[in-house]
């Protein structure tokens, strides 16, 4: 049986909740997360994906035609076992009193490190985690056909 020196729990939890309509701190993941990816159980609202390297406040849609978009009263801060939740006022997809949720968040942890070798693209923030094989990398394009940013696969020298 092969040994590893750390638990999935480590750089992956999920946290359950039900929301309360006001300022919501959710702990208990064991680590500040870098991705955090809610969904509510109780409607089929949108999905809220959110990164430390973004902001907490800018969300990825992932599921509708808007690339990004700052909300300040769904997910505000990334915190050392949670994050904290505004009140959502606006739509209820994070927090609405009585609602249920789920939150699935990742540890990505490093901001540092990173080779670049190879690419024509240089990321401008970033986080990864070299043990769990997980990455956030932020660039901005240049336009040009067949660009790379720096691959996951070479955001360390240290061999797996």
């Amino acid at each position: 049986m092969a040994y590893i020196s750390f638990q999935p729990s480590d750089f992956f939890n999920s946290l359950l909740w039900t929301g309360t309509g006001a300022t919501n701190a959710r702990t208990g993941l064991g680590f500040q997360p870098d991705l955090t990816w809610i969904k509510s159980r109780s409607y089929a609202f949108d999905h809220v994906v959110q990164d430390a390297v973004r902001g907490a406040t800018y969300q990825l849609n992932t599921n509708i035609n808007a690339g990004q978009t700052n909300r300040t009263d769904e997910v505000t801060s990334f915190d050392a076992d949670g994050f904290t939740l505004g009140s959502d006022g606006t739509e209820g997809v994070v927090n609405k009193s009585g609602d249920t949720y789920i939150g699935w968040n990742w540890k990505a942890g490093t901001t540092t490190g990173i080779d670049t070798t190879g690419s024509t693209i240089t990321p401008t923030a970033y986080s990864f985690n070299q043990t769990s094989g997980f990455s956030i990398v932020q660039y901005n394009g240049n336009d040009t056909a067949g660009a790379q940013a720096a691959s996951p696969a070479r955001v360390s020298s240290m061999e797996r």
